[in-house]
């Protein structure tokens, strides 16, 4: 038996998850019951941004029209870049 210390409920260790301690590697009970940690995991996902901390966009007229820059369109770089391999392969030191 022992005590939960987020719920300060008595329960059976069976109720307890294990886990591994990193010193000496032996296998130890967690001092919170897998019921608390489910609830704690689901409050965390559920968590929301309140409406008044919550900035609308504002709508700028003048970026709706803007151009790039006329040099960029010209260039053709699209896709990966490719660059020159910082790790040689044996195969070609011995063949130079």
């Amino acid at each position: 038996m022992k005590q939960c210390k987020n719920c300060n409920v008595t329960k059976n260790s069976v109720f307890f998850g294990l886990y591994r301690d990193q010193f000496t590697n032996d296998q130890k009970v967690k001092n919170v019951c897998k019921k608390c940690i489910a609830e704690e995991a689901k409050a965390r996902r559920t968590f929301k941004i309140p409406k008044e901390d919550f900035k609308e966009g504002e709508y700028d007229p003048d970026e709706h029209w803007f151009e790039d820059d006329p040099r960029a369109v010209r260039e053709n770089d699209v896709g990966k870049a490719s660059h020159a391999p910082t790790h040689l392969p044996r195969a070609w030191i011995d063949n130079a």
